[in-house]
């Protein structure tokens, strides 16, 4: 009985996943995400379901990013918001389009800096 409930739930989580959609994003710098630094490259970012945690997948790696929820995002394109720091760059917001999640990462408020990359 076990086994058919982690099933179902994995089946929910993988549904959720599926119908919230991913995005892609090319990342031209470095930066961090949470106390996670990641190279510029391509990324996927898939959320998983209205959770606040979302998936940033890089080739062979994948990390898991919980977030602040922000409810709906309202936003017609799909967007990463970073904040330029003394260190870099860091993933202060995602935002999945039309309706989509969307959530907020803590960061150092050093600077008002910020740059956003529109996922496609």
């Amino acid at each position: 009985m076990r086994r058919v409930l982690s099933l179902c739930a994995m089946a929910v989580l993988m549904a959720a996943a599926a119908v919230a959609g991913s995005a892609k994003a090319r990342i031209p710098f470095a930066f961090t995400a949470g106390n996670v630094a990641l190279e510029a490259g391509d990324y996927n970012v898939e959320p998983l379901g209205n959770t606040g945690i979302f998936a940033l997948t890089h080739g062979d790696h994948r990390i898991l990013v919980l977030t602040n929820p922000l409810g709906a995002s309202l936003k017609d394109s799909s967007q990463l918001v970073f904040v330029r720091q003394d260190s870099g760059y860091a993933l202060s917001e995602i935002r999945m389009a039309n309706g989509g999640a969307a959530g907020t990462l803590p960061t150092k408020k050093s600077s008002s800096y910020q740059v956003a990359v529109v996922l496609r």
